[in-house]
């Protein structure tokens, strides 16, 4: 059988059997033994304590990236978003099209419309991120300075 087939009733996505095929993990066409590896391993697909078992191997930051990175499929994806995130914490501007060439040149591609499409998006999606961020933190400053404000009314009174 060849995983495009197996794939269409498996809880696991095509893309993941072809990186399992690439990595020698399975064979295609798939063997015998390959089709009980693979039950097993839906078996084990989505289960979340197998998932949380792997996640706790990883530190805060790693766990936070992993998740804000998971709907990116490919690597220059990723490394894109890491690239315009740390610029954006380090309050440095994004020069997109300077960002395309060092990709291009990272990953040793030409860029198609969609996919440079695909790094504005990106881009303005991670500065509304950080804008909420800001937002979020001015609000519990603001929170904070009305409690002590609240606080010192209370202290006031009670000493009059």
């Amino acid at each position: 059988m060849e995983i495009t087939e197996y794939a269409k009733t498996s809880k696991i996505p095509l893309d993941i059997l072809k990186k399992m095929v690439k990595r020698k993990f399975i064979s295609n066409p798939l063997i015998d033994e390959n089709l009980r590896c693979l039950q097993f391993s839906e078996n084990l697909w989505m289960w979340r304590e197998y998932l949380r078992a792997q996640m706790v191997k990883l530190n805060q930051k790693q766990r936070k990236t992993f998740i804000e990175t998971c709907n990116l499929k490919t690597r220059w994806e990723r490394d894109a978003y890491s690239r315009m995130s740390n610029l954006i914490q380090a309050g440095e501007d994004i020069e997109i099209e300077k960002m395309i060439r060092l990709l291009e040149w990272s990953f040793q591609f030409q860029m198609s419309p969609f996919q440079r499409q695909t790094i504005y998006r990106m881009r303005k999606s991670l500065l509304r991120k950080h804008e909420r961020m800001i937002q979020k933190e001015l609000e519990e400053q603001k929170n904070e300075d009305d409690l002590y404000v609240q606080m010192f009314k209370n202290i006031s009174s009670q000493t009059q």
